[in-house]
């Protein structure tokens, strides 16, 4: 994988721009791990600070809009460290990518009192060791065969 700094998204919503940019606003309120730091007027994007509640990382999530008409507009998510760090093989940073986006959605749909990015769901998609690997039926099947079973 090449080296780069950041991730993005682009995905539609069938709202119009100016709904969707007063929607982000109410953002924050859908976890208490997103804070609003400021409004770019010049490339009419927002920029939010994520903290994860068991990472010394932090992440930078510019969210731009694009009005294509007067029912749909193209949100654009680009996720990066604050330190500028680069993004490797952390699957966490997809994670909180995928996560901001349902947030987003949220915001959308105005329930904010979804607790979208709660921090049960970001540990969910993490790797867990060889505890996970036993505990899947592919795992059970390469490492302990029974007697008797069929072989699939």
């Amino acid at each position: 994988m090449p080296r780069q700094n950041f991730l993005s998204k682009d995905f539609f919503v069938e709202v119009s721009e100016i709904e969707a940019r007063r929607c982000l606003f109410n953002l924050p309120q859908c976890s208490p791990h997103i804070k609003f730091i400021k409004e770019n007027t010049l490339t009419q994007s927002f920029r939010f600070l994520y903290q994860p509640v068991d990472s010394k990382k932090h992440f930078q999530i510019d969210i731009s809009l694009l009005p294509l008409d007067n029912t749909y507009t193209q949100v654009g998510l680009h996720l990066s460290y604050t330190n500028g760090q680069v993004l490797t093989t952390d699957a966490g940073a997809k994670t909180v990518l995928l996560l901001f986006e349902q947030a987003v959605h949220a915001a959308l749909r105005g329930d904010t009192s979804a607790e979208v990015l709660n921090p049960l769901r970001e540990t969910a998609g993490k790797w867990k060791g060889f505890g996970q690997l036993f505990s899947t039926p592919v795992g059970s099947w390469l490492l302990g065969r029974k007697k008797g079973v069929a072989n699939i």
